[in-house]
């Protein structure tokens, strides 16, 4: 809270209003008099928020009011517009009043409200400091300038906190969403990695496939290959068979065509059958030498014992 001196309760002072009496001797004497007086009175004059001309002890005045109904903000006005005022005194308590209303208005700001707080302190600062300035024997103002200097050095430092937290809440969420489109991407990467395994998965399968099919088909091309070969083996063999049966059969035909047919004795050109013997039994024993000597051509030598 603001401390107040109980010796000179600022909010509580009221400035009675001036009123000048002048003694005219004469008519021209008190014309002069009263336009001299309007001039050099006019600056200590100013208007209300309606639009109408009072004095600044007036307003001060009802500033003191409005600051007791803890209208802060049109407390502070009423202050601010007696500053036309020509007296030091006055002047300084209604800089005094500002500079309170200005910190009680930031008090009874709600959460969330930190920066216009912070705002009106500084503001409070700047009036406590020129009412310090117009009365440099005020302690109250010097007390409640260290005083609310305090307070705003902790709001900065809490606002700077929370900001910071803010900041943190808002890099973690970017993190989180950053991190969810990550997953998002390899996920995607994932699921395309699959299908194209899977793809790869079913060309290989149907190359192995036609692979198979190519083998099982040159195998039965070698196998139809085979059983030509064998049908044409078979069939050269069939036909040497029938060659050799053939042959056969015309040597027995003309074996027994020549037991058949004899030459007659005493035909032209024509051999006995006494002549016939001679001759088979001289080949006989041609054949018969013939063997002999090549057995014994056959034959090892013997070699000597000795």
């Amino acid at each position: 809270m603001i401390y107040f001196s109980s010796s000179k309760d600022r909010s509580n002072v009221s400035f009675p209003r001036k009123r000048e009496s002048i003694i005219l001797q004469t008519w021209i004497p008190a014309f002069a008099g009263m336009t001299i007086f309007f001039f050099l009175a006019l600056p200590a004059y100013a208007k209300d928020e309606a639009g109408i001309v009072k004095e600044p002890e007036e307003l001060y005045n009802e500033g003191v009011g409005l600051y007791r109904e803890r209208q802060y903000p049109k407390a502070a006005d009423s202050f601010s517009n007696a500053l036309v005022t020509k007296e030091p005194d006055l002047e300084a308590k209604a800089n005094y009043n500002i500079a309170n209303s200005k910190y009680k208005e930031a008090k009874a700001l709600g959460p969330g409200k930190e920066g216009t707080a912070i705002r009106l302190y500084k503001e409070a600062l700047d009036y406590y400091k020129r009412s310090m300035e117009l009365d440099q024997a005020d302690e109250d103002a010097k007390f409640n300038y260290e005083f609310v200097q305090k307070e705003l050095k902790s709001l900065e430092a809490k606002q700077q906190k929370k900001e910071q937290q803010q900041q943190q809440k808002q890099e973690q969420k970017q993190d989180k969403q950053q991190g969810g489109q990550q997953n998002q991407q390899q996920q995607q990467q994932d699921q395309q990695q699959g299908q194209q395994s899977q793809a790869e998965k079913q060309q290989q399968e149907q190359e192995r496939g036609q692979a198979q099919e190519e083998k099982q088909k040159q195998d039965q091309d070698a196998q139809d290959q085979k059983s030509r070969e064998r049908e044409e083996q078979k069939a050269k063999d069939q036909e040497k068979k029938d060659q050799a049966g053939q042959g056969a059969g015309a040597g027995k035909d003309e074996e027994e065509e020549g037991e058949a047919v004899e030459p007659q004795e005493g035909e032209a050109g024509g051999m006995s059958r006494q002549e016939a013997q001679i001759l088979l039994d001289a080949y006989g024993q041609q054949e018969e030498g013939t063997l002999k000597l090549r057995k014994r051509k056959t034959e090892p030598d013997v070699l000597k014992d000795w």
